[in-house]
C-alpha cells in the first residue's frame, strides 16, 4: 500500500513521484533478494547440522537425502522457526561459542525484521522541502513500532548484516568440531 502526504499529483509532481517509487521498489526487491539468499544458507546449515556431512565423495543418495530434506520439510516452515531452529543446534553444537551465535542470532533476526517490514507494512511518502526550495520525497515504512525512514544507510546496514550473518554462519559450520558430527534429536 502506497500513500503520499504533503506532495500534489500535478505533472510537475509526477516524475519525482513515479521515481521515488520505482527506488522504493528497487530498494524492497533487493531486501527480499537478500534475505532469500541468507534463508537458504540457514536451510543448509540446519541440513548439515542433522543430517551427515556431504562432500564431493559423497554417495548420490546422500546427497538425494539433503535434497528431500529441503524440499520435503524446510520448505515447509517459516523463517523466525528456521532461525530459531539454527539457532538450537548451534548452542548444542557449539556451547563455547555462545556469544558468536548470540550476535548470529541477533543479526539474524534484524535481517528478518526489515524484511517483514519491507515486504508487509504500508509505504508513506512525505514530501519536504530542499534548501533550493524544491520538493523531494521521503520514504517511511509505517511498523507497529513506529514509522521507519527508509534510506540509503538502512538498506546498507541490512547488507552488512547479511554479510556478516552469512559469515559468521559459515565461520561457524567450518570449523574443525563439526565435521562429521550430528546433532541427536531427542524424543519427547
Amino acid at each position: 500500500m502506497l500513500v503520499s502526504v504533503g506532495i500534489s499529483t500535478s505533472k510537475r509532481h509526477d516524475a519525482k513521484w513515479k521515481t521515488e517509487i520505482r527506488r522504493f521498489k528497487a530498494l524492497r526487491g533487493e531486501v527480499i533478494t537478500q534475505c532469500f539468499e541468507i534463508e537458504s544458507k540457514i536451510d543448509d546449515a540446519i541440513a548439515d547440522l542433522m543430517l551427515p556431512a556431504r562432500s564431493l565423495r559423497s554417495p548420490k543418495w546422500l546427497h538425494q537425502r539433503h535434497a528431500d530434506f529441503h524440499q520435503e520439510i524446510l520448505s515447509h516452515f517459516d523463517l523466525r522457526w528456521k532461525i530459531e531452529t539454527v539457532h538450537t543446534l548451534l548452542l548444542k553444537r557449539f556451547p563455547r561459542s555462545k556469544d558468536k551465535i548470540k550476535k548470529l542470532y541477533s543479526l539474524l533476526n534484524h535481517i528478518k525484521s526489515l524484511r517483514n517490514d519491507m515486504a508487509h507494512c504500508a509505504v508513506r511518502f512525505e514530501a519536504v522541502r530542499h534548501k533550493e526550495g524544491s520538493k523531494m520525497l521521503r520514504s517511511f515504512l509505517e511498523t507497529r513500532r513506529g514509522p521507519i525512514h527508509v534510506t540509503e544507510a538502512l538498506i546498507n546496514r541490512y547488507k552488512i548484516n547479511v554479510v556478516e550473518a552469512t559469515d559468521m554462519l559459515l565461520r561457524l559450520l567450518m570449523s574443525r568440531r563439526h565435521r562429521g558430527k550430528r546433532i541427536r534429536i531427542e524424543q519427547v
